[in-house]
């Protein structure tokens, strides 16, 4: 059998590539856009939809979407075209011909599942499909099979404690204030500053400012203090600048204190606690001691020890908290492909004939 492809589809980016190499072989945006129906087609490419960094790139003459929201797929055919696009475009490969393994969300439906299931094998004939939970390959990806991972990407953030590879399903949380909202947080902190170039920045370029600029204080209300904030620089796509000052740590704040983005919600070192508080005790000492953050928005500066700060402060001191951050940058993290999936997994997968015999 040929080599497994490996695919991670987020609703930021998206990662694909084989079995048992250190690279994604493609990692692009996962939107698809659409010609707006204002926007005069003369001497303009005749394709009706555009994928990934075409798409992006086309973006001031484009409708853009992603097919992904809040972790769930919310339209499905543009799905099949995003999966048609990494199978034919960007690994160039007939998918008929290799093992799937394909990452799914934390708390992913049954309904989705078979969605998923019915798609792969149906339309793209896949042989095998192992469906697999993101936060189990980011724990394998960071050389441990017991811990905690917060995975924290552009639409949600997910608190999965595992044990020997098995997540603890009760006692997986969510919450909505990601990455998409810092973001949208960050535009709202420099429009208030009377950024007068500020009007002329589309989300993408936002975010893209907010993932090279900001960082998360050790101690807020110290750092807020500051009459001399650390100032830094970020060059727009015209040559023109924009200084970033508390906005650099004003923004992933929302992470530890949902009301400045108007959220009811907790701050994720509270999640974290939660979650682990809700599994056994006997548990505790191995969850807390490998606490592992993934995801982009997980990577952001200063989030490893802010977090491991607040929540030592929760725990008992008989307990020890550990934070690791796993990958550091978006556009390299190769979290689902350093996963072994042939040694790990292989009884995962789902072939073909049987899916025929139960579908």
């Amino acid at each position: 059998m040929n080599t497994p492809i490996i695919c991670d589809y987020g609703s930021a980016f998206s990662k694909v590539g084989f079995a048992g190499t250190d690279q994604p072989r493609s990692i692009f945006p996962t939107i698809l856009g659409k010609f707006r129906y204002d926007y005069p087609k003369v001497g303009l490419d005749k394709e009706d939809c555009f994928i990934g960094r075409e798409a992006q790139d086309k973006r001031s003459q484009l409708s853009l979407q992603s097919p992904i929201s809040r972790g769930v797929i919310v339209n499905w055919d543009d799905m099949e075209k995003l999966w048609h696009y990494a199978f034919y475009t960007q690994l160039h490969v007939a998918p008929e011909k290799h093992p799937l393994m394909l990452t799914e969300s934390p708390t992913i439906s049954m309904e989705d599942k078979e969605k998923v299931s019915q798609i792969l094998f149906e339309t793209f004939n896949v042989p095998a499909l192992n469906l697999s939970n993101q936060g189990v390959l980011s724990l394998f990806a960071s050389g441990y099979t017991s811990g905690t991972i917060i995975e924290s990407g552009e639409g949600m953030t997910y608190f999965v404690p595992i044990i020997e590879g098995c997540p603890l399903h009760l006692s997986t949380l969510k919450t909505d204030v990601a990455g998409q909202d810092l973001t949208l947080y960050l535009l709202k902190l420099l429009s208030k500053g009377r950024n007068v170039l500020v009007g002329t920045v589309d989300q993408e370029c936002i975010r893209q400012m907010k993932e090279k600029c900001c960082y998360v204080a050790l101690n807020f209300e110290k750092e807020k203090g500051n009459l001399d904030p650390c100032t830094k620089k970020f060059q727009l796509p015209d040559g023109e600048e924009i200084t970033l000052g508390q906005e650099r740590f004003f923004c992933p704040e929302a992470l530890f204190q949902a009301d400045l983005i108007e959220k009811n919600s907790l701050g994720i070192h509270m999640w974290a606690y939660k979650a682990i508080s809700s599994c056994c005790p006997s548990l505790w000492k191995v969850l807390f001691s490998h606490i592992l953050l993934s995801g982009g928005t997980g990577s952001c500066n200063g989030l490893q020890q802010r977090l491991q700060r607040e929540m030592s402060e929760l725990v008992s001191p008989t307990l020890v908290v550990k934070g690791f951050s796993i990958f550091k940058d978006v556009a390299s993290s190769t979290e689902p492909i350093l996963m072994q999936p042939d040694e790990v997994c292989c009884e995962k997968y789902l072939t073909g004939h049987i899916y025929s015999n139960i579908g």
